[in-house]
């Protein structure tokens, strides 16, 4: 399949957990992951494409601040942050998923500012800062509302080089799936993603939302499991 440049029209939220001065805010866990962790397996680019149904390449266009949160006790505040993506291609998708249109905004991880201060960029050491103007490697799934969403905090890779995290340090990959897809042009996005075969048990449950899917791999995994084990 080669690579799609989008060009149809139209928006699309994808919301991420939001840790606050005061804790996580679940409304906003869209897809299940908690601080970093992955609702999905994504170790391998074979988990990647089992669970995800679009992979594009998006350019972050601007940025606002998103909702915040006041501690009552010292008065400090989160602020969180609402990034516009535009989506320029479309690398990858599995066969009969929704696409994405040619916008979609990702409330993401944004600042802290104490009391009469200024804000502070929050200093994560697992999480991408999203960069206006630079272009990211982003899976989508979807859900049972027909909506798309990324399937964990940390499954969006950069494609330049020059990428940090929210703490300031340089950007690594945490799993081979993701070094699998940093820095690489959409046309090599497509050949890796292309030739990946999904986990054959993920697979039989396709017709699945991804979360479902997972539930069903999970629930047959620990059943096989159960009846492999010898009896006392």
């Amino acid at each position: 399949m080669a690579s799609t440049r989008v060009v149809n029209s139209a928006l699309i939220t994808l919301l991420v957990v939001v840790t606050s001065a005061c804790g996580t805010t679940e409304s906003e866990h869209r897809m299940g992951a908690s601080n970093g962790m992955p609702s999905f397996p994504n170790e391998t680019v074979s988990d990647l494409v089992s669970y995800a149904d679009v992979v594009v390449v998006a350019t972050v266009t601007a940025e606002r601040e998103g909702s915040s949160d006041v501690d009552p006790g010292d008065g400090n505040r989160y602020v969180g942050r609402v990034l516009t993506f535009r989506v320029d291609y479309r690398v990858w998708s599995a066969k009969g998923a929704p696409q994405p249109g040619a916008d979609f905004e990702l409330t993401t991880f944004g600042w802290d500012q104490r009391k009469g201060g200024a804000k502070k960029r929050r200093l994560l050491t697992d999480v991408i800062w999203y960069e206006k103007g630079q272009q990211y490697v982003i899976p989508l799934s979807r859900y049972e509302d027909g909506s798309l969403a990324i399937p964990s905090v940390d499954s969006i890779v950069p494609v330049s080089r020059t990428a940090v995290f929210g703490s300031g340090e340089k950007w690594t990959a945490a799993t081979p799936a993701l070094a699998a897809l940093a820095f690489k042009t959409p046309a090599e996005l497509t050949r890796t993603l292309s030739v990946a075969r999904p986990d054959p048990l993920a697979a039989k449950y396709h017709d699945l939302n991804p979360g479902l899917r997972w539930r069903k791999v999970v629930e047959e995994r620990a059943s096989t499991t159960s009846a492999q084990a010898p009896s006392r």
